[in-house]
């Protein structure tokens, strides 16, 4: 009976043991071969997602896996897709106030821009057509709801000097640790209810707003200035990218040293007086870019951009009047 039971376990064992062996080369067959910068930036996670689609594993997408991947991509919320532009609106209920911002833009100062200033070196001109091409804003006036605007204020604490998030780096520890987000990438990720309005007062600008950068410091903040018996004076700060190249040219990012505003609102929030977002040019430098040069060389150059605001034309109005 010893006997038995011991040879049970050992066949048991060598049955689990061969069963790992297989599986260890059936992944190994069916497992693309990875460049190992690849394998760095989208981790083994996305190797597992490209193999999930990859149906016959052969190491590309035909037509019918790529369409299970885009329809996989779909956003059911807003109805549009992370590989196209997305433009955001927000309600505006009838016994809300609005108010108007205008979007003042002047392009970069190429002359400005540290490549150019360094003898024998030029820039090919084939990698920056989002850059040549952004001259003037991407909206010119827009009008928003003064409800829009209620991730401005603060939430509870109303003391003078309280310090607040608008958008927060949410990625846990762990995705902390991986590093900085991907440059390779040319649309958007979705953003939450409360975000649209940043995005909707970026994208003024330019159509391809990033409000969560890929490097330090990410996210936005706010903190109340002051305070009267009838308004809040609140000062923000905002740190974000914009993507100027689409499809076949490779990314061009653009990232302003930052985004400062100002907001008065009365304490009901119900009113704005008076809104305003600059990036400042008190400095001789103020943007950076980067992309790449012949598909390969990874470029980085900075210069100097003399205006980038948005103003409010006046208090906000009842949507009626």
């Amino acid at each position: 009976m010893k006997t038995c039971r011991c040879l049970f376990w050992i066949g048991s064992l060598c049955t689990c043991l061969l069963a790992v062996i297989v599986g260890i080369i059936l992944h190994k067959a069916y497992r693309p071969d990875v460049p190992a910068y690849l394998l760095e930036s989208i981790g083994e996670e996305g190797v597992q997602v490209f193999m999930a689609f990859d149906r016959d594993g052969d190491g590309y997408l035909s037509m019918d896996e790529y369409e299970e991947l885009y329809l996989s991509m779909l956003d059911s919320k807003h109805g549009q897709t992370s590989l196209q532009t997305k433009e955001y609106t927000q309600p505006i209920s009838a016994d809300d106030e609005v108010i108007t911002l205008q979007a003042r833009f002047q392009p970069i100062v190429r002359e400005s821009m540290t490549r150019s200033k360094q003898e024998g070196i030029q820039s090919d001109e084939t990698a920056l057509p989002g850059l040549m091409n952004w001259t003037r804003p991407f909206k010119e006036w827009q009008t928003f709801a003064v409800q829009n605007f209620l991730n401005f204020f603060p939430r509870e604490n109303l003391n003078v000097g309280a310090v607040y998030h608008l958008v927060k780096d949410e990625r846990t520890f762990l995705e902390k640790l991986d590093g900085d987000l991907s440059s390779n990438r040319y649309y958007p990720p979705d953003v939450k209810d409360e975000h649209v309005i940043l995005h909707r007062l970026l994208q003024m600008f330019h159509p391809r707003p990033f409000i969560m950068s890929r490097f330090k410091p990410r996210g936005s903040m706010a903190v109340l200035r002051a305070k009267s018996a009838t308004h809040l004076d609140i000062l923000f700060r905002m740190h974000a990218e914009f993507q100027l190249n689409e499809l076949p040219h490779y990314p061009l990012w653009f990232t302003p040293a930052q985004f400062t505003g100002r907001i008065i609102v009365t304490r009901d929030l119900r009113h704005i007086e008076h809104f305003n977002v600059v990036v400042p040019t008190s400095k001789k430098l103020n943007v950076d870019m980067e992309w790449l040069e012949s598909g390969s060389n990874m470029v980085v150059d900075i210069g100097f951009m003399p205006e980038m605001a948005l103003q409010s034309t006046s208090p906000s109005v009842h949507v009626s009047e």
